[in-house]
């Protein structure tokens, strides 16, 4: 017998000190959206004030979360693992100045645009991810100091955690 029916079974008393309208809620449920990816490799990077943290994670998919921690504030883009090889080189052709065509995504859900920002201090590309409705677009910000490193560990993460193509034998 449920518990909910065995205590609304012993009496008015348990009615009256518990409403039955907190009876029939059903607590300690966890969502599946509140359940959290896999973390398969991490690692943080530090540029001055500024701190990054990578994040090869694995839910439906497998993907790159990057964070930028700077005064205080955090923004972060995602890339699936499958977009990484692409992600790079344009990261590398807008850290040198090119213009940069948008990279869509493999799944065709999210877009992502590279733009450098340089001043007198020091240059940074600013990535801006947009994902199909949702009405916010998510900017990083990676420096030029710190975009090699961002690179080493893009392909490290491709190469080692990759899915085998469906073509090879």
């Amino acid at each position: 017998m449920p518990i909910t029916s065995a205590l609304l079974s012993s009496g008015n008393l348990f009615r009256e000190i518990i409403p039955e309208k907190f009876l029939s809620t059903r607590w300690l449920q966890t969502s599946s959206v509140l359940r959290y990816d896999d973390d398969l490799y991490s690692q943080i990077m530090n540029d001055g004030d500024t701190k990054y943290y990578f994040d090869l994670k694995a839910g439906a998919r497998k993907y790159v979360k990057i964070s930028e921690l700077s005064r205080g504030k955090r923004a972060t883009t995602m890339i699936d693992l499958e977009d990484v090889s692409m992600f790079v080189a344009r990261l590398l052709e807008a850290e040198g100045g090119e213009k940069v065509e948008m990279l869509q995504s493999a799944t065709r859900n999210k877009t992502y645009d590279f733009a450098l920002h340089k001043s007198a201090e020091e240059s940074k590309v600013m990535v801006t991810e947009t994902t199909k409705n949702r009405p916010n677009a998510y900017k990083v910000y990676l420096t030029s100091a710190i975009i090699p490193d961002v690179i080493k560990f893009l392909i490290h993460v491709s190469e080692k955690y990759a899915e085998p193509s469906k073509d090879s034998h």
